[in-house]
C-alpha cells in the first residue's frame, strides 16, 4: 500500500514567540531590592549614624517643624544598616535623612530605627525608592540617583527601566520608562550653574529637556545665562518658544534675544 503523505506541521503562532520572549525577560530581570531585618524599633544613637554617601538629595526643606515634631515623639522608624568595618556600632543611613538632620537640630540623643542587612546596590535602590515614591527628588537628584544605580548595578538604560518598573510604585501618571531615564541623564551633561537652576525649579522641566540638547554648545549656554529675562525665549510678538527653536531657521521667530543667542552661537563656531 502506498504510504500516506506526511502532514505538514504548521509553524507555531507568532504569539508563542512573544510569550517565550516575555518569560525569558522576566527570568533575566534583576531581582528587586531585598533586605534582612535584623532588629526592629531599636534606639540608635544619632551620633552613630552616617548619611549614605550616594544619596543625591540636597534639598531638605524647613527642618524646624520636623525637629519639634520629633521632640514630641517619633512616628516612623528610620532604616539603617550596621557596618562593622567602619568601627564598633557604626550605622549607615538608608532611609530617613530628613529625620536624622532634624534630630541633630533638636539635639536628640537617639532615633528609633530598623536595622537591616543588605547589599550596596540594594541600599542604594531602597533610599531612592523612598524619595521617588514620595516625590521628594528634584529632576537633578533623580538624574544623579539613576546614574548611581546604573554605575552600581551595571544595567543598561533599558534593563534599568525594566527593573524599576517592577520595583517602584511611582505616582499616577509617571513611569520609569527608558525615555524618562534617558532624558534625566542628559541633564547631567549641563554645567553646574544650569543644573542648580533646574534643581531650584527656576527652569521648568520642559525647557530643561530642550536646554540639554545644547550641552555641547557652551557658547549658546553662556549667552542664555547672561540674559536678564527668563531662560526660555520670548519673541517680540509675545509668543513663547522652546530653547530648541534656537537651532531652527531665524524665520521661525525674530527678536533681539534670539538674535543675540544666535550670534553667540555663530561666533562660537568660527
Amino acid at each position: 500500500m502506498p504510504k500516506a503523505p506526511k502532514k505538514r506541521r504548521s509553524p507555531p503562532p507568532k504569539s508563542l514567540f512573544r510569550d517565550v520572549a516575555k518569560s525569558a525577560a522576566r527570568v533575566a530581570a534583576p531581582p528587586q531590592a531585598t533586605f534582612t531585618l535584623l532588629r526592629a524599633g531599636v534606639d540608635v544613637p544619632v551620633e552613630s549614624i552616617d548619611p549614605h554617601p550616594l544619596n543625591p538629595r540636597r534639598e531638605f526643606g524647613d527642618l524646624d517643624g520636623l525637629a519639634k515634631s520629633l521632640q514630641a515623639g517619633q512616628l516612623q522608624e528610620i532604616v539603617v544598616r550596621l557596618l562593622p568595618q567602619w568601627g564598633p556600632d557604626r550605622y549607615q543611613l538608608i532611609a530617613g535623612e530628613r529625620r536624622l538632620r532634624a534630630a541633630r537640630l533638636a539635639k536628640l540623643p537617639a532615633l528609633r530605627a530598623n536595622v537591616v542587612d543588605c547589599t550596596d546596590a540594594d541600599a542604594l535602590e531602597l533610599l531612592g525608592r523612598e524619595n521617588l515614591e514620595r516625590e521628594q527628588f528634584n529632576a537633578i537628584e533623580e538624574a544623579t540617583w539613576l546614574k548611581e544605580m546604573a554605575d552600581t548595578t551595571g544595567l543598561s538604560q533599558r534593563e534599568l527601566s525594566d527593573h524599576l518598573q517592577t520595583s517602584l510604585k511611582l505616582p499616577e501618571g509617571r513611569q520609569a520608562s527608558q525615555g524618562w531615564i534617558s532624558n534625566r541623564l542628559r541633564l547631567l551633561n549641563l554645567p553646574d550653574h544650569w543644573q542648580a537652576r533646574i534643581a531650584s525649579g527656576e527652569l521648568p522641566e520642559s525647557h530643561a529637556r530642550d536646554l540639554a540638547t545644547w550641552a555641547d554648545r557652551p557658547a549658546v549656554l553662556e549667552q542664555l545665562g547672561r540674559l536678564d529675562r527668563s531662560p526660555w525665549i520670548e519673541c517680540e510678538r509675545g509668543s513663547e518658544i522652546s530653547l530648541f527653536e534656537l537651532g531652527r531657521p531665524r524665520s521661525s521667530c525674530s527678536g533681539p534675544l534670539l538674535e543675540r543667542a544666535d550670534g553667540c552661537e555663530a561666533q562660537g563656531e568660527r
